[in-house]
């Protein structure tokens, strides 16, 4: 794994329901594979993705909405040339009505 990860999200969701809409990772070197999850649930089309130092952008295509009390999260499941930095943001809408 990484020696160093960060993430963000766009703005901070913490207590508030929300969409996902999509993410952008890279990494130094190597790559990445992961699973962003909506409280231990992979979010649709955001499963066994591979970062690169290229970048990657991958919109999110369904169990992608969450309320307040629901917990972001992502997985590393396996990396490749040892990356020793991985950055993931991700993009999300707030919603007011579910």
């Amino acid at each position: 794994s990484p020696t160093s990860t960060t993430h963000y999200f766009l703005p901070d969701p913490t207590g508030i329901k929300g969409t996902i809409s999509k993410i952008y990772a890279i990494t130094d070197t190597g790559s990445v594979t992961f699973t962003v999850k909506i409280t231990g649930t992979a979010i649709g089309g955001l499963a066994g993705m591979v970062a690169t130092s290229n970048g990657l952008v991958v919109l999110a295509t369904g169990t992608n909405t969450y309320v307040a009390t629901d917990s972001i999260s992502y997985t590393i499941t396996a990396t490749s040339g040892s990356p020793t930095s991985f950055q993931l943001v991700v993009f999300y809408a707030q919603n007011f009505n579910i």
